[in-house]
């Protein structure tokens, strides 16, 4: 298995927002997605964070602002597993596909 490669691309709605947690191996902040969606995403079970490749500095902003009771809305387009530490997800649409 290659570590860096998208596991799958789709288009999914999910609240959520940034908690200061342990990622791999120091501390910073990491995407928490409300549980009611996080199966959306994870059909598994996984109740963990998610790295958050590609925030711009605004979205990074809100996401930090947000929380449990009142969380932001993201179009998440991505995710990849890798080998060490938790998922990654994308809001990019992926190069090639239609937005």
């Amino acid at each position: 298995m290659d570590c860096g490669n998208p596991t799958y691309s789709n288009k999914i709605d999910v609240s959520g927002w940034y908690v200061w947690d342990y990622f791999y191996v120091g501390r910073q902040w990491v995407l928490q997605v409300d549980k009611k969606d996080m199966k959306k995403i994870l059909s598994k079970g996984y109740e963990g964070t998610l790295r958050l490749t590609d925030a711009s500095p605004e979205l990074e902003k809100k996401l930090a602002s947000a929380n449990s009771k009142q969380p932001i809305t993201l179009i998440l387009r991505g995710l990849s597993y890798y080998c060490e530490g938790s998922p990654s997800v994308s809001i990019k649409t992926p190069e090639g596909e239609k937005k």
